[in-house]
């Protein structure tokens, strides 16, 4: 199946809001799949059933508010990236992706965390240093020049693209409270 009827059927099942299909199926994976990275404790259960029902059923166990926020968020995101995916991608895009995806959020109320604009504190993924706050903006210019000079960008251009990014890892983390604590 070719990319750009991949994105149509996606944006045509959004228009319907059946369960069961590609886009659903999509939205709760790549919600649960993508916060539980980031340390989100929601089950992927009760991540679908917050999409499907808008309700949470909890078992007992304790969740942030912000694991919540997060994932409607999350929900919100791939509904815009659907709406942009033919755009090419840019330094305000990712800073937009990054503004849904935390506002609402406690890390919006931190000053320093900087909700939708580049780290100004140092942090890693996976005890690898990252770049710089003060050279993220370079090397995001860098990566997107690189990216966008693709003609017809393949799956491996993505997961390189993808490593790239988060080797950058442009904002701020949770886990920078450790540093300023």
């Amino acid at each position: 199946m070719e990319k750009n009827n991949i994105l149509a059927i996606l944006k045509e099942q959004k228009e319907m809001q059946l369960k069961g299909n590609l886009y659903h199926v999509t939205q709760i994976q790549f919600a649960y799949n993508s916060n539980h990275i980031e340390g989100n404790t929601l089950t992927e259960e009760e991540t679908r059933l917050m999409y499907e029902t808008k309700t949470f059923i909890s078992d007992g166990t304790s969740h942030k508010i912000d694991d919540f926020i997060e994932m409607q968020n999350h929900f919100a995101l791939f509904n815009c990236m659907l709406n942009k995916a033919e755009e090419t991608l840019s330094e305000d895009m990712i800073k937009e992706f990054h503004t849904i995806l935390k506002s609402s959020t406690t890390d919006s109320q931190k000053d320093w965390f900087k909700v939708g604009d580049y780290k100004t504190l140092p942090n890693e993924v996976g005890g690898r240093q990252t770049a710089r706050p003060e050279n993220v903006a370079l090397e995001i210019q860098k990566l997107l020049e690189w990216y966008n000079a693709i003609s017809d960008v393949k799956l491996e251009d993505i997961i390189e693209f993808h490593y790239k990014f988060e080797s950058i890892h442009p904002f701020q983390d949770r886990k920078s409270d450790e540093l300023v604590e």
